[in-house]
């Protein structure tokens, strides 16, 4: 069965009205709440980088976590580098961001270029762990337009996780100067909560902060690792202070605002991951951040597609083309699509305020349901990583092999970005 050209609700599709706590039907969403059904996003355009090898990496073989972060000064963007299997990525770079072109033709669009070259977070910065990953980058701009009253640091923050031990080694790291990464002081420590806030960071609008006991950003993940047991079964929310200029705290503190362990799942339970199409053994976070001028934190990412008639999640066996897999994956080889959750901003101070009453596995999205694939399409092209590019209020996401046909004997990812409200 051929897949919807544009994403259809499923049904059932619960939401939740986390001002009144009374579930209510697709997609009717509270005043200052974004809703995708009712004002879907439009592609504007996209855009590649530069593959060749430049520092210590490349865009080659970006695999299916490839994270991206908006740069150190407009028009730049925050990228990370080559996959090394069950190893990760422990290499970033920032390269520029060139005007976006229309369509889906990945030969037409402009090429970004490199500007600060890659460097190994594990050689930068001793103390990650050895096969550490980058999940997620933030350049901690000195002036914001989320919070232009917070004088911010100019420092790149790193968070990076192990696949396999997920709470060995460090997993919070500073570039002290983020506008020249290879003559910048490093600093390296730990983050509360290991795996489940391994760093994919999220601006906190100065409008919230009194929300969140003044906190400036939260921490994130959601990425998928190795032993399901040790990640967050769905979008994790830490909110944390971002650590002064030169401040090196030997923890980094946070309270926890929403968060999935293996006992309490976004789904539900553990067995109604096998099928569930809110969070499931195949789902993936490729990134999130507080939409401007709305009550709502986004998370976009991909998910199993169930619309492929008698298709299944299966374990270790092989699917309808004949590929065995080591791990979780797609009964129809075809059947993963891009996807979105939408939160409230009231459901989660109401954890920050008191998550007895409130508990962090509680939380649910008021809406959820798949994204409009890119311009640049097919079942491989997923949304791996994403953010939000407030200077040009444009959703930007990496696109899983979207620039493959770009590059030769490459599997570099393109750029897609989408204009929200």
């Amino acid at each position: 069965m051929a897949k919807n050209p544009v994403a259809a609700p499923v049904s059932p599709l619960p939401t939740y009205d986390h001002g009144g706590g009374v579930s209510r039907s697709f997609p009717a969403v509270a005043g200052g709440l974004y809703s995708l059904q009712a004002t879907p996003p439009i592609y504007k355009g996209g855009f590649v980088v530069d593959a060749n090898p430049a520092g210590t990496s490349s865009l080659t073989y970006t695999q299916d976590a490839h994270r991206i972060a908006q740069g150190s000064a407009a028009g730049r963007i925050l990228i990370t580098g080559q996959n090394l299997g069950t190893g990760g990525q422990p290499h970033f770079a920032e390269a520029t961001r060139p005007a976006l072109v229309a369509g889906s033709n990945v030969n037409a669009f402009n090429i970004g270029a490199i500007v600060q070259p890659f460097r190994d977070i594990k050689t930068d910065a001793a103390g990650f762990p050895g096969d550490a990953a980058i999940s997620g980058m933030e350049f901690d701009r000195v002036t914001h337009p989320l919070d232009p009253s917070r004088v911010g640091t100019g420092q790149i923050v790193i968070g990076a996780y192990s696949y396999y031990a997920g709470n060995t080694g460090k997993n919070f790291g500073l570039y002290r100067n983020g506008s020249n990464i290879a003559s910048s002081v490093k600093f390296n420590t730990d983050m509360t909560g290991g795996a489940h806030f391994s760093g994919q960071m999220i601006k906190i609008p100065a409008s919230w902060r009194s929300l969140f006991g003044g906190a400036t950003h939260f921490a994130h993940n959601g990425i998928g690792m190795a032993i399901v047991g040790r990640a967050s079964n769905g979008p994790s929310l830490l909110a944390f202070t971002m650590p002064e200029a030169g401040e090196s705290p030997a923890l980094i503190n946070g309270t926890v605002v929403m968060d999935f362990p293996l006992a309490n799942p976004l789904c539900g339970t553990e067995t109604e991951m096998n099928t569930a199409q809110i969070w499931n053994h195949l789902t993936r976070v490729a990134g999130g951040f507080c939409i401007p001028n709305t009550d709502t934190i986004m998370f976009v990412g991909h998910n199993w597609d169930p619309r492929f008639v008698g298709g299944t999640i299966d374990y270790k066996k092989t699917n309808d083309i004949g590929v065995t897999s080591n791990g979780y994956a797609a009964s129809k080889h075809q059947a993963y699509s891009d996807y979105y959750w939408l939160f409230s901003k009231t459901a989660l101070a109401a954890v920050f305020a008191d998550p007895i009453a409130n508990p962090p596995h509680m939380v649910r999205p008021y809406e959820h349901n798949f994204f409009p694939q890119s311009g640049v399409s097919n079942w491989q092209h997923l949304m791996t990583g994403a953010y939000y590019d407030y200077d040009t209020n444009e959703m930007v996401a990496s696109i899983w092999l979207g620039a493959a046909s770009r590059f030769a004997y490459s599997a570099a990812p393109s750029f897609a970005a989408y204009q929200l409200v």
